[in-house]
């Protein structure tokens, strides 16, 4: 026996397999309508978030590459 079946065996033994994981319902009419129903606004926060963004890169500029490196 290797050390993987003996992983598969005791993982087996700690969490049993899950029955019935099927959705209750369609869940495809509720995504749809979700993708064509219109955007919601920005909220305060999204722009509060945005303007101290911007701020932030006119104070220091040399922070736009490291902005665009974590984008």
């Amino acid at each position: 026996m290797t050390d993987d079946d003996a992983i598969a065996r005791a993982l087996r033994t700690v969490l049993p397999p899950l029955g019935g994981t099927a959705p209750a319902r369609d869940l495809w009419p509720e995504l749809a309508r979700r993708i064509a129903s219109p955007r919601a606004n920005r909220g305060r926060l999204d722009w509060i978030l945005g303007g101290l963004a911007a701020l932030w890169l006119l104070v220091f500029p040399d922070a736009i590459g490291g902005l665009l490196y974590l984008l």
